[in-house]
């Protein structure tokens, strides 16, 4: 069974919060409007468009409730979803204030966590319930289906602190979760 904690993720460490994560936002001309407090969020956002090329949509919408600093986090990963022509990640959420099984605060409660169900290509649609490939490892050969290499690709980034996989275990059959470090 893969590792779904990754200790390289320090990448995640070097992205500001607060008023500077905002300030970056603004300068990358990411849409955003700042919500309220609400859970353990420091610095809630709802994002209102792409993030360097890719839309993240729920239910068919455009929709993404996280930290500031998840949303910096997504757009240092854009490079690996514009490699592969994505142009929309559909995902379960990200915000959600609730707790892991073993009863510690989830990193959603943080907005720091996002679920993929689902990548966008230029000529398909793929849901990790019926096209990540099982056993595949990291997922890195070449050989390997489009959705592991692609979450090869983004935890080559040394970004994410949680990458957790259908290979992880029962509760990710459907999607992979992706989470940066807390400051």
């Amino acid at each position: 069974m893969p590792n779904a904690w990754d200790a390289s993720a320090v990448q995640s460490l070097r992205i500001p919060g607060g008023k500077r994560c905002l300030a970056l936002l603004d300068d990358l001309k990411i849409p955003y409007k700042r919500l309220s407090p609400r859970g353990r969020v420091k610095t809630p956002v709802a994002i209102g468009g792409p993030i360097g090329g890719v839309l993240y949509t729920q239910n068919g919408k455009p929709a993404l409730t996280c930290d500031c600093r998840l949303a910096l986090a997504l757009h240092w990963a854009a490079p690996v979803f514009g490699a592969w022509h994505i142009s929309e990640v559909e995902h379960y959420g990200a915000y959600s204030n609730r707790t892991t099984r073993s009863g510690r605060a989830s990193l959603h409660a943080d907005g720091l966590a996002l679920d993929m169900a689902r990548l966008k290509f230029p000529d398909s649609s793929l849901t990790v319930l019926d096209a990540f490939g099982r056993g595949w490892g990291a997922g890195c050969s070449e050989q390997a289906p489009a959705v592991n290499q692609v979450v090869c690709q983004l935890r080559e980034l040394g970004l994410f602190r949680e990458l957790i996989t259908p290979d992880h275990d029962a509760d990710h059959y459907n999607h992979v979760h992706l989470a940066i470090v807390p400051l």
